[in-house]
């Protein structure tokens, strides 16, 4: 997300993106890694999405992207709580459409 926010700033006067909540800005990275890990199936993009998993959700041994997507998350923080962690990033998604 900061690299959406920074092109923002160069190409439009008013940068809506910079007002998401920095949890929200960090939910969408972690769906832009997963989309990327699942598309690219690179080294770079598996190490990415690892990364992810251990920043937002503090996932140590991160599964494969499918089994975390329909994982239930039970987290206090979480988005969605006891739903599908799919659930909770589609929530953030809609929650950051509406507020721009």
């Amino acid at each position: 997300m900061g690299e959406l926010i920074d092109r923002a700033d160069t190409w439009v006067a008013n940068n809506m993106f910079k007002a998401l909540p920095a949890p929200d800005r960090n939910y969408i990275d972690a769906l832009a890694a997963i989309r990327n890990c699942v598309v690219h199936r690179s080294d770079a993009a598996m190490r990415a999405y690892r990364r992810s998993l251990r920043e937002v959700y503090n996932i140590r041994s991160a599964p494969q992207p499918n089994e975390f997507l329909y994982a239930k998350d039970s987290r206090a923080k979480n988005p969605d709580r006891n739903q599908i962690r799919l659930y909770g990033l589609m929530a953030v998604v809609r929650r950051s459409v509406q507020s721009t």
